[in-house]
This record gives C-alpha cells, sequence and structure tokens, in this order.
C-alpha cells in the first residue's frame, strides 16, 4: 500500500507499507508496481521527481516533494516493514 494525501491546510502526508511476510521478489514487483502508478499520477499532476534526496518528514509543504520522498522508498523495497 502506497499513500500520498493532502490535508485541508495544504499539508501532504505519505504512507506504505508492503507486506513483510512476502518474499523480496514479491516485493520488489509490489513497489516496481506502486512506482509506475505513482509515476502515472504523477505525470497528470504535471509535477517531475526532486533530483535530491528528500528526507522522510511529518507533513511536505509540496506535493513534488512528497511524491518524491515516496518514489525514493520504493526503490528500495528491501527496507520497507509492515
Amino acid at each position: 500500500m502506497v499513500q500520498l494525501t493532502e490535508n485541508r491546510n495544504g499539508k501532504y502526508s505519505t504512507a506504505y507499507v508492503l507486506d513483510a511476510e512476502t518474499t523480496p521478489d514479491v516485493r520488489k514487483v509490489a513497489a516496481l508496481q506502486a512506482q509506475k502508478e505513482l509515476a502515472d499520477c504523477m505525470q497528470v499532476w504535471g509535477i517531475s521527481l526532486l533530483d535530491t534526496s528528500v528526507p522522510e518528514q511529518m507533513k511536505y509543504d509540496f506535493l513534488a516533494e512528497a511524491a518524491s520522498h515516496l518514489m525514493q522508498v520504493l526503490n528500495d523495497p528491501e527496507h520497507i516493514t509492515g
């Protein structure tokens, strides 16, 4: 599961969970699928990935920051737990 939400104050939050009980290969496939879907959404939203690393934060001021953070996380599915 990958989630990107906007609160009523215009701040963005991210959440992500990949099943820890699955094999590493299944986790990679799930992460790649989520990356593809997120990339499609970003294209519709008219935003691009940031070139710099985006640290994990509770809230992001910009959609591009939140989406870029999610993409970073999905590039390393072995370290996503839950």
